[in-house]
Parts: structure tokens; sequence; C-alpha cells
């Protein structure tokens, strides 16, 4: 379970890096985003 919360962690924190640089990976986590 711990595994879980590092995993959804990494994907908020990819997330918010995403936006930072330009949502490059932010379509890949929400493609309904867009």
């Amino acid at each position: 379970r711990k595994a879980i919360h590092e995993a959804l962690s990494g994907l908020a924190s990819v997330r918010t890096h995403s936006e930072g640089r330009g949502a490059g990976r932010r379509v890949i986590i929400e493609p309904t985003s867009r």
C-alpha cells in the first residue's frame, strides 16, 4: 500500500512540474484535459 501512496505522490509531482515546464506530460496524465 505504501507503493501506491508513493506512486500517487509521484504523479502529483510530475503533474505540477509538467504545468511549470509547459504541460508536456500533463497531456499524457490527463488526456481529457485537452
